[in-house]
This record gives C-alpha cells, structure tokens and sequence, in this order.
C-alpha cells in the first residue's frame, strides 16, 4: 500500500497548474512535481529503454494498462503473490493502471452494462466491473482508472452518450465499493461531444469519493482545438484541489489545467524511427529545421555526431549565450506554439 496526497501550489495565466503529487513507496516518500507525466508502456516495460536506461531518467511515475496483460484470464500475473510493483520490479515507481491503452482506443464489438471489452494480441477480450476490481486488488498498484464505457464509433447518438455516462458512473460506484484500502481511484470524465453530459459525468464523478480524475480524448474523432475545448466542459466543473490525468492531449493540456499526461506520442514517434528535433525560441519562433529526423537512414549508420550542437542550441535560446530560467508566462507561450511542430496524424 502507498500514501498518496496531491497540493495544489499555484495556477498561473489562469489555468495552468503547479502542483505536488506526494506517494510512499518503500517506506520511502517521493514527489511527483505536476505538471508531469505517467511513462506509456507495454506489458509494464517502457519501449525502447531497458532497465538500466530507465534509472537513469527522472521518472518516478509509470503508466500501465490491463488490456497488455489479458490474453488469458484471468492474468497469469495475478498468481504472483507479492503485487505488480515486485512482479514487473518497479518497485520504486507509482504506478497508475487503466483498462484500456492510453497511447490508442481501438475500435471493439461493443461494450455492456456489464462488461466493458478490450483488444489483444489474441482478439478480444470481456473484462466486467468486478474481475477489473479483484485485479487492481491483487495488483496493488499505487492509482488505477475506473472503468469507463468509452465510444469508438463516430457521431454517437444523444442515447449512446447518455448510457456511456450512466455505466461509468455506475461502475465507479461499484469500484468504489469493493477497492480495498490504500488503493487510489481516479474517476473517468465522459460525455464524448455532449456538452450537458460532460458536465452531468464532471458534476457526478466529482461527487464521489475519487482520488482524482481522467480524461480520455482518444474517443472523440475531431482537432486538437475541438478536442480540448471541450475537456475544458468538463474541467470546468471539477475541484480544483484534486489531480487530472488526460490522455490524448499532448503539451497543449497544460493551459487547460491538465496536470499528468501519458507519454505515448514520443513512443509512437520512436516506433516510427522518428527522433524530434524541433526547437521553440524564447519568442515563440521555431526555428528552421526539421521537426524531426529519421533515424533509419541510411546516411546516419556511420553519422555520430550529436542531433543538436549544443552551444549553438544556448546561443539560439539566449542573446547572451547563458542558460536562464524562463518565465512561466514562456513557457506557456512555448506550449501554445509548439502544437504546431506536432503530427497530428498521430494524435488526431
């Protein structure tokens, strides 16, 4: 079991959020400063890094997701005594579990008012409220997601929405109920593109008894612009003093009030060979490069030199050729004109 607290600090400009995500692990206390982010993975391992390439990165946070893991059931894993930090040996890190994966909604069959389904590597899969809960049980895990009846289908209906935000709302509760202690459980926001029910399934979940919340933009099939208007919907209606995860969002959730993303954007574009290379100024001017190389060319096999020259990167950031802090005002300001270096045919 973890401790877990969140502090809010400060908000600036006038959503964007500093904060302090406080968690135990080992009977060690640690500080996940927000905003931040829960590291994508698979099977409970970080792509393309190995273990020791993990240490020596600051993450103390990952995310890990049960659709990996169910290609039977229940999961093999689940028979491990001892729970899903010694199991994957992350036993260090505050681990966040969700159903589904954050990095994509697959389209699936449909979902029930009792069982919500999920893709794998051997087809599709049934999980119901309640083996999701026993799991989490078994798992341990530090924070997980409750299940959410998430559209995949385009232009739902008013009805489909409805009901999407009810069997969420119902399987919260039912999470709630039968989570044992020292388990945190965020709530997931729905509502899809309906404005009333994003702010019926805000109002709802936020009267639980949550640890936090999560929004999930991978359902709804729009621009970044559309997508985040409308999570702003459904934030609006939130407590300020409790953490939102979100998922799809990327940077620009920062001027939003997001407060932890998931990192599935740059390990899609590291699937893809792709390393980002693009740069924003102090005064909010990329400049003219590429926005990212291909590392599979042919031309870098016996290439070694740096991807960015490093003095000539201070010169380009500072007129005086020294690193300095910048203001939260440029950050923000970064954020806002870095979406534009972003695929958005990953995103979108």
């Amino acid at each position: 079991m973890s401790g877990f607290s969140f502090n809010l600090l400060k908000t600036i400009d006038p959503r964007f959020r500093l904060g302090k995500l406080i968690f135990s692990r080992n009977k060690h206390e640690k500080i996940l400063d927000t905003p931040n982010w829960f590291v994508y993975t698979m099977r409970g391992s970080v792509p393309h890094l190995t273990p020791d390439n993990l240490q020596t990165i600051p993450v103390d946070a990952l995310g890990i997701t049960l659709e990996h893991f169910l290609e039977a059931q229940p999961p093999p894993s689940t028979h491990f005594v001892g729970g899903i930090h010694k199991f994957l040996n992350l036993e260090d890190y505050l681990l966040f579990f969700d159903v589904r994966d954050s990095g994509k909604l697959q389209h699936i069959s449909f979902n029930t008012d009792k069982f919500v389904s999920v893709v794998t590597d051997q087809g599709c899969r049934k999980v119901t409220p309640e083996e999701y809960v026993r799991y989490m049980n078994i798992y341990n895990p530090d924070i997980f997601a409750s299940m959410a009846d998430l559209i995949s289908v385009k232009n739902p209906s008013l009805k489909r929405v409805k009901k999407s935000v009810d069997r969420t709302l119902n399987w919260l509760d039912e999470t709630l109920e039968k989570t044992e202690e020292g388990i945190h459980v965020f709530g997931v926001v729905t509502g899809h593109d309906r404005h009333e029910e994003r702010v019926r399934s805000a109002q709802e979940t936020a009267s639980r008894n949550v640890a936090g919340f999560v929004l999930n933009g991978l359902d709804l099939d729009m621009t970044s612009k559309e997508r985040l208007d409308l999570m702003k919907i459904s934030l609006n209606h939130l407590p300020k003093n409790k953490p939102r995860v979100a998922y799809g969002l990327g940077a620009p959730g920062l001027t939003i009030g997001i407060d932890i993303f998931d990192t599935s954007y740059p390990s899609e574009e590291t699937s893809l060979g792709h390393g980002l290379t693009f740069l924003i100024l102090e005064n909010g001017i990329q400049n003219e490069q590429e926005k990212f190389i291909n590392l599979w060319d042919n031309k870098y096999r016996t290439d070694f030199r740096p991807i960015l020259d490093g003095s000539e990167l201070i010169k380009q950031l500072t007129s005086t050729s020294k690193i300095k802090r910048p203001s939260y005002k440029t950050i923000i300001n970064w954020v806002n004109t870095s979406w534009n270096a972003v695929d958005m045919g990953l995103i979108q």
